[in-house]
């Protein structure tokens, strides 16, 4: 009859723990994809929240900048200098004076434009270039606008519009007031620089496409494709970026995990596959029949983990200790047959 209360079985627990281990592996890759979702997401809304900023400032200069040429064409004496002059030397006073104006007033506004000035019934057209910009794109916009000037075609309300020289978007404003025209423009690759100080990675690329101009190119796999459309221009700025914490390097992570729920497992087999043959089949047959565990012991080898082949010498001593109980209880049986014949 067996006891009301058995002891615990290596099996049974090493099967526990196979399903224990199973369970916190897996929810350990959960727990990790999770969090590395909620970072990626955190930091991606971080570096595009940093994007918006960016641009949201190179905005206010555009309003700024629309303000001080409105300024220029109602305000400034120069300018009504260069209405009213009647000489030809009049007008070029007033227009050195001006431009140098508009030199003082470069570091004042921190807004790096090329302007343009023009009094097409007077014949006169004046320019400050920004030389950070291609000589040859700044003449052929100042040439552009020119040609708008003498058609007396402006821009309305606050937008600034768009022209391409050599593959570069520039951006670009016309106001006229009273025969006098003033325009600025820029490219976008300078009034955006700061985007790519927002955060992004080495591999980023900002794009500018025209109204209605479709992507150049879909996000590669795993970069992340955001669109901004600035105020006041009807430009698209296409940002592609690579998250820092993207599935290629999380997977190297996940996988050192499962190679330690590998090892654990295998070995948890292993420990298993041992006991089972090794020390349970040896032990059963010394239970029922423990005059056969020696045959059976015999065919055993001695490997595997340190701890188990104790527990079998153990085992292996307890058998001979019982079979030299056996041989002293059948001497003294014989000799007290002897003696007592």
């Amino acid at each position: 009859m067996k006891n009301a209360k058995e002891g615990r079985s290596l099996r049974k627990m090493s099967a526990v723990l196979l399903v224990v281990l199973v369970l916190v592996t897996v929810g350990g890759v959960c727990f990790i994809l999770l969090a590395v979702k909620d970072a990626r997401e955190e930091e991606l809304a971080g570096r595009f929240g940093s994007i918006e900023l960016q641009i949201g400032k190179a905005t206010d200069s555009m309003s700024r900048m629309n303000s001080y040429l409105v300024d220029i064409l109602l305000n400034n004496p120069y300018t009504e200098q260069l209405r009213q002059a009647q000489t030809v030397n009049a007008r070029n006073v007033a227009a050195r004076a001006l431009l140098s104006q508009l030199d003082n007033d470069a570091s004042i506004w921190g807004f790096a434009c090329s302007i343009a000035f023009y009094v097409p019934e007077q014949t006169l057209y004046a320019s400050r270039f920004n030389h950070a910009f291609p000589y040859a794109d700044n003449l052929a916009l100042r040439t552009y606008l020119y040609a708008r000037a003498e058609k007396g075609q402006s821009n309305q309300g606050l937008m600034w519009e768009t022209a391409v020289e050599n593959d570069t978007i520039y951006l670009y404003r016309l106001y006229e007031k009273n025969g006098v025209f003033i325009a600025a423009w820029i490219p976008c690759e300078c009034l955006f620089a700061d985007i790519q100080s927002s955060g992004l990675s080495p591999e980023a690329a900002v794009s500018y496409l025209l109204p209605g101009q479709p992507a150049e190119q879909e996000a590669g796999r795993g970069a992340v494709q955001r669109e901004f459309a600035p105020k006041y221009s009807e430009i698209r700025i296409i940002v592609t970026d690579m998250p820092y914490l993207e599935w290629n390097r999380v997977s190297a992570l996940v996988f050192f995990v499962l190679f330690i729920f590998g090892v654990i497992f295998s070995e948890t087999l292993y420990t298993l596959w041992y006991y089972q043959r090794y020390i349970q089949r040896p032990l059963q047959a010394f239970i029922h029949h423990v005059s056969e565990y020696t045959h059976e012991r015999q065919a055993v080898k001695k490997n595997g983990i340190q701890e188990l082949n104790e527990a079998v010498s153990a085992f292996d001593t307890l058998n001979a200790e019982i079979k030299k109980l056996r041989i002293d209880l059948y001497e003294e049986q014989l000799a007290l047959a002897q003696t007592k014949l």
